[in-house]
């Protein structure tokens, strides 16, 4: 270990002891192979989308092949879908925790696996640390004199991109979230803006009912 490297250990250590920060728990088996069975199926769902754009422009013959090819990739996914619900409802623990999600729309099995499977933190932290752990609190943009704009960036990007397809659903049908998404749009807000004030809202919400153990129906508006 060269200088640098003994003053850089030397910072780190000095920034955790001083944030008090807790080093991560290693993930247990079930939530390790979880995670590995939703990563699978996202990669088997990108190769269907890409077969569907192929098929636009071949001809039918091939079609034909690129159509046997999707249905078995349906079939894995589907195989797939079934096995982690089956994993969930085997699990009395996860299977309580989604149970008190019922209430909150747009949160589908594949995001309820995703939730279980990558953010383990839920329920343990407060709104402003799981914000940031998944990548959606704001970070300053600065350099000197130079101030920009305030943006998200980092985090879990799987559980990111689970929770944005979530918070599309959820503002077209949870009334909560969709007054709280249309208050930031007739406010001036950009589209784009109030869709990730609403993801990070809709996590902040998920977060508060698996602290409070209480269903989403009678969770009161923070």
């Amino acid at each position: 270990m060269n200088g640098y490297d003994r003053i850089d250990a030397y910072v780190l250590a000095r920034f955790g002891a001083t944030l008090s920060i807790e080093p991560n728990r290693p993930k247990g088996k079930d939530l390790q192979e979880m995670e590995a069975w939703l990563v699978r199926r996202h990669q088997l769902v990108e190769m269907r989308v890409a077969e569907q754009n192929r098929r636009r422009l071949a001809p039918k013959n091939v079609q034909k092949r690129i159509d046997l090819h999707l249905r078995q990739l349906q079939r894995e996914i589907d195989r797939i879908d079934k096995d982690l619900a089956e994993r969930i409802q085997k699990n009395s623990v996860w299977y309580q925790k989604l149970a008190l999600l019922d209430g909150l729309k747009g949160i589908g099995a594949n995001t309820r696996a995703w939730l279980i499977a990558a953010l383990p933190e839920l329920g343990q932290l407060n709104r402003r640390q799981i914000a940031a752990l998944v990548g959606l609190a704001p970070m300053a943009h600065e350099s000197g004199s130079y101030k920009g704009r305030r943006r998200i960036y980092g985090g879990r990007s799987a559980v990111r991109t689970t929770l944005f397809l979530a918070t599309l659903s959820a503002v077209h049908h949870d009334a909560r979230m969709r007054d709280f998404y249309q208050r930031l749009v007739n406010a001036g807000k950009p589209k784009k803006v109030a869709l990730v004030a609403a993801m990070r809202k809709l996590l902040i919400i998920i977060n508060a009912i698996f602290r409070s153990g209480e269903p989403y129906r009678v969770l009161q508006p923070e």
